[in-house]
C-alpha cells in the first residue's frame, strides 16, 4: 500500500506497510520516504541530518551562507547545474551529502567533545568557503 501524507512541512510516502508477531503480538510497522526538495529547511538542520540523506543527493543554500540559510537536498540533473527546486528559493549550490559526510565524520573524530549544531554548521561553511 502507498499512502502520501503531509507532515510538519513535509510530504511523506508510507513505502511499505509490513506485519511482524512477536510472542502472539502483532505490530505494524511502515518506513517513511521523505521526498527531498518538498520542504525548505535550514542549512543547519540539514547537516545535522546528513545520515539520513542519500549520498547520491546535493545540498543547496541561499547565501549568503549561515547556520540559518534556507536549504535544501536535491538530485543535481543529469546536465549538471541547479535543479528547479533550488532555483526556486534562490538557492546555490553548497556541496554534495557524500563530501559533507566524509568531512564531518573526519573532524568529529579529531574532537575530544561533541560540538553544537551551530559549530557543525559554521565549521562545514568555513570548510567550503577556504578549502573546498
Amino acid at each position: 500500500m502507498n499512502y502520501m501524507r503531509r507532515l510538519y512541512g513535509w510530504f511523506l510516502v508510507i513505502s511499505t506497510l509490513l506485519k511482524a508477531c512477536i510472542r502472539n503480538l502483532y505490530i505494524w510497522m511502515v518506513t517513511v520516504d521523505m521526498l527531498y526538495g518538498e520542504s525548505k529547511m535550514k542549512l543547519s538542520e540539514i547537516i545535522n541530518q546528513l545520515d539520513q540523506f542519500s549520498c547520491d543527493d546535493t545540498i543547496y543554500a541561499k547565501q549568503p551562507w549561515t547556520f540559518d540559510s534556507e536549504a535544501i537536498v536535491a538530485t543535481e540533473p543529469d546536465n549538471g547545474g541547479i535543479p528547479n527546486e533550488a532555483t526556486q528559493i534562490d538557492a546555490a549550490y553548497f556541496l554534495e551529502i557524500f563530501l559533507a559526510k566524509e568531512f564531518m565524520g573526519g573532524w568529529l573524530s579529531n574532537l575530544d567533545s561533541s560540538p553544537s549544531s551551530k559549530e557543525k554548521c559554521l565549521r562545514l561553511i568555513k570548510y567550503i568557503e577556504n578549502d573546498a
